[in-house]
């Protein structure tokens, strides 16, 4: 224990957010110190952007994180239900999209609070961990979480293609 705290006080990297490339001001474009400008003004009110951050200290590393993300998507995928309740929407074109909701309790739901929308990765659907935790998680706090699943996705057939997908 004493040797792998040691290993990632030592060589684990931290990284802190440096904006402005180091260059002088006298040599940058109005467009770009504009764009600096609104940077250090958002990191201002951010502090979490301005301190050193630290992984994990389980999984400090990419083979590390790597290995606990397919032990959560197994996890997801075989061991947990779905908590989705889908909703199947037909487009204009004969496609179709997967809307999957979770719902918060109705007890502890705030009738003022949004929906929130949550779109999937590029190789993803609704049964991502990504997703699942994520949605589940604005539930438990009151809120209704629904993801899109794109044409293809979710477990629908893509359809027939329109010439604008």
């Amino acid at each position: 224990a004493a040797a792998w705290a040691y290993d990632y006080l030592r060589n684990v990297r931290r990284v802190r957010l440096i904006f402005g490339r180091g260059r002088s001001r006298a040599r940058i474009s109005p467009a770009e110190a504009s764009a600096q400008a609104r940077l250090a003004s958002i990191v201002a009110r951010c502090p979490a952007l301005s301190s050193v951050y630290w992984p994990t200290w389980y999984a400090p590393g990419a083979l590390a994180q790597f290995v606990l993300l397919g032990l959560k998507e197994f996890r997801a995928r075989v061991l947990q239900r779905s908590p989705y309740i889908q909703e199947v929407c037909r487009l204009r074109d004969g496609g179709q999209v997967a809307l999957d909701w979770v719902l918060p309790d109705p007890a502890c739901a705030d009738q003022k609070l949004p929906v929130c929308v949550l779109l999937h990765g590029a190789f993803q659907d609704s049964t991502s961990v990504t997703m699942t935790d994520l949605a589940l998680d604005l539930a438990e706090r009151g809120l209704p979480a629904v993801v899109m699943n794109r044409r293809g996705y979710g477990g629908i057939d893509p359809g027939r293609r329109s010439s604008s997908f």
